[in-house]
């Protein structure tokens, strides 16, 4: 609405009342301190101080770039007033504060609010309290005491979201376990591992894997269609004649008598082999040869001599690290 002697905004074309995104508000809504309005684009500030004054029950509009001195137009019970955002690091200055009379004339408005994230200047004070008393400050301090007064207090209604499947909340809430109680991986792990499984058996349910035949990969379900679109001609069967086979008395077969078991020749001692079995190689513990039956110092050792190992063949000899002893000449 406009209050008398205010100019109607359809005679401001360029002003637009303030729209907000579900996002950027979801953005404003959780700004608590200094730090988090500079972080804001400059253009973000002046949509962030639109923001709170909308949610305090004003109309606000957005100006131009161009509209210099002004950056919001607000309205309330035949009250308006321009206001100008300054995200500065440093105080305001008296120049931008004798801005404001200008603005206050040009919209034809009963107040002028400087926002800024800083301070204003003793000089800038000074002359806004002697020359003009429209003119209001909403300094760094007070700024963020509002932003957290609105934001405690604010009711959202963004856009409805698209739905979510039941077991995204539940997801967000196990990675929220982890993240903030490390003690409890396991239980965490568990729970991932229960909704995983719980997924997979519903997508079993709601799409269930179509039957394959044997010979081919076509689904069964579809045979019976395809079949239905052809004209076929009717298959017949010939008669096949009987035929009869003569019977085969069975053939019993008894068991046979089980084949003699060979029975091994026993191994004795001879006066050569000895102190071995007869066929053994003798190996000398002490010079690590091994002696085959024939050679010539086979027949060397005396009866029962300590020194003396027997082995069944040469490969077993030389596994036990003995060499081959002297061997006879080659015949001629």
């Amino acid at each position: 609405m406009s209050g008398p002697g205010h100019h109607s905004m359809d005679e401001k074309p360029s002003y637009r009342p303030l729209r907000l995104t579900p996002e950027r508000l979801e953005k404003f809504s959780q700004i608590y301190n200094l730090k988090q309005i500079m972080d804001l684009h400059y253009l973000e500030f002046e949509l962030f101080i639109g923001y709170l004054y909308r949610q305090e029950g004003y109309r606000v509009w957005t100006t131009p770039w161009t509209d210099y001195g002004v950056d919001l137009l607000i309205e309330r019970d035949d009250c308006r007033a321009v206001i100008q955002c300054k995200q500065f690091s440093k105080n305001v200055p008296l120049a931008e504060v004798l801005k404001l009379p200008g603005a206050l004339l040009d919209t034809n408005s009963d107040y002028a609010v400087l926002v800024t994230t800083s301070g204003v200047t003793s000089k800038g004070r000074e002359w806004a309290r002697r020359g003009n008393k429209a003119i209001r400050f909403i300094e760094g301090p007070a700024l963020v005491k509002w932003a957290r007064k609105v934001n405690r207090s604010v009711i959202l209604n963004p856009l409805p979201a698209p739905r979510q499947p039941f077991f995204v909340p539940l997801l967000r809430r196990t990675v929220q376990l982890i993240r903030h109680n490390p003690v409890m991986p396991a239980l965490a792990g568990i729970t991932t591992l229960l909704v995983l499984g719980l997924i997979g058996l519903l997508l079993s349910f709601v799409t269930p894997a179509p039957a394959y035949s044997d010979e081919k990969d076509t689904p069964v379900a579809t045979l019976p269609v395809a079949i239905a679109h052809l004209d076929l001609p009717a298959i017949t069967t010939p008669a096949v004649p009987t035929v009869i086979v003569n019977t085969i008395p069975a053939i019993t077969i008894l068991p046979s008598a089980p084949l003699p078991t060979p029975t091994a020749t026993p191994r004795v001692k001879s006066a050569e082999s000895d102190p071995c079995l007869v066929g053994q190689i003798k190996g000398n513990k002490r010079s690590k040869f091994y002696h085959e039956p024939g050679w010539p110092y086979y027949n060397s050792f005396g009866p029962a001599n300590p020194i003396v190992e027997c082995f069944d063949n040469a490969e077993a000899a030389r596994a036990a690290g003995y060499r081959p002893g002297k061997q006879p000449p080659p015949k001629p």
